[in-house]
């Protein structure tokens, strides 16, 4: 998910705090950890990973929040999972990062960036 945020790109009208939380139900009230996303005029302006912490916490400090087991965010990119997201707050934003997320996972390299997709070569340690 941190590695996809900064490429999600929102209408120019959002704005706000959107929490991506991993937890179970062993959990409760707890997140396993996540990361939190802050869009502007719909682009991400920052992000971070969030640790372990009260979901309470993250969800007053943040706009929305989405929350779901590993496997749950692991099938995000195909809609497969019989493990829903749990979705709170401002529910518009969170559906719209998470709509984002999704169009990147499926994003074709734009031209001129398959050299970027091989791996570099590395010369051996001494």
């Amino acid at each position: 998910m941190l590695l996809g945020l900064p490429l999600i790109e929102l209408s120019a009208e959002e704005n706000g705090t959107c929490a991506l939380l991993v937890g179970d139900d062993a959990s409760q009230d707890k997140s396993l950890g996540g990361v939190v996303v802050r869009v502007s005029a719909g682009r991400p302006t920052s992000w971070g990973a969030a640790g372990v912490t009260e979901h309470g916490a993250i969800a007053r400090a943040a706009d929305c929040w989405m929350k779901g087991t590993t496997l749950a965010w692991l099938s995000t990119p195909t809609e497969l999972s019989e493990a829903p997201l749990r979705i709170g707050g401002d529910t518009d934003l969170a559906e719209k990062v998470l709509a984002a997320l999704r169009e990147i996972a499926f994003r074709s390299p734009s031209l001129g960036t398959e050299d970027a997709l091989k791996p570099a070569h590395l010369d051996p340690l001494p």
